[in-house]
């Protein structure tokens, strides 16, 4: 399978890999690459599948026994805490995060990954402007707490929140050292991504199937921009070995 992976990628890295595969460094980043495209095409394939059983109604059941099991639990605090959540993973909350790491990663001097992180999101956000009008999915009409306009499929909310948490995740491993930090930060980020995409369906702006189409199209498009960043990197080292 890596044979068949590395003929798709631009001839002077792949040249480079052959003449370099004993580098720990570079076959790593080669297997990276390998992974993330076949774990990106299997979230394309995947959320394609569901887009189809959506468009043929046959995701009504699924929905209905999620969104009932969890409005079951609806409560006057459940609601407050359930609005600062969705909040939190609207525009103006990654805003305000991306900001925060903004800065963060300015003082560390490493302002590169802060752009990278905002650069993703962005795109993200548009890919999923682009899906919802292709698809056109009518928002849930009733059990609805507050108001959400524009199509529901799939729900930019799960979409971010895979790929902006997905990132910092992905950052964690590579920059810090210590395990129970990388841990710390992913275990958070896993639950921030859940929460996210519950407190739509509690709030009855989403469909549950909503929620899962945005993590899958979220998970393709956080794997191509990391098949993209590792090539780039990989070709940053060719290019410095040189030097």
């Amino acid at each position: 399978m890596r044979k068949v992976f590395l003929n798709f990628l631009p001839n002077q890295i792949k040249d480079y890999y052959f003449n370099n595969i004993e580098d720990k460094t570079i076959s790593g980043k080669i297997n990276s690459i390998i992974l993330f495209a076949v774990l990106m095409l299997l979230f394309a394939c995947s959320f394609i599948f569901l887009t189809k059983k959506m468009s043929h109604n046959e995701m009504m059941n699924f929905d209905e026994f999620i969104t009932n099991h969890i409005i079951f639990y609806r409560s006057p605090h459940l609601n407050i805490i359930m609005k600062y959540i969705t909040f939190v993973g609207d525009i103006f909350g990654y805003i305000i995060l991306c900001v925060i790491f903004g800065l963060f990663f300015y003082f560390k001097k490493n302002w590169r990954v802060s752009l990278q992180i905002t650069l993703v999101l962005v795109l993200a956000s548009g890919i999923n402007v682009f899906l919802k009008n292709f698809i056109s999915r009518p928002r849930p009409l009733i059990n609805r707490i507050m108001y959400a306009n524009f199509y529901s499929f799939p729900s930019g909310h799960a979409m971010s929140a895979i790929v902006f948490y997905g990132f910092i995740s992905y950052l964690s491993l590579l920059l810090l050292n210590k395990t129970w930090q990388k841990g710390l930060i992913i275990t958070f980020c896993i639950l921030m991504i859940f929460a996210i995409g519950i407190s739509r369906i509690y709030l009855g702006v989403h469909y549950p199937s909503d929620i899962l189409a945005g993590y899958l199209a979220g998970m393709a498009w956080l794997m191509f921009c990391l098949v993209v960043l590792n090539i780039l990197t990989l070709r940053k080292i060719r290019l410095n070995s040189y030097k």
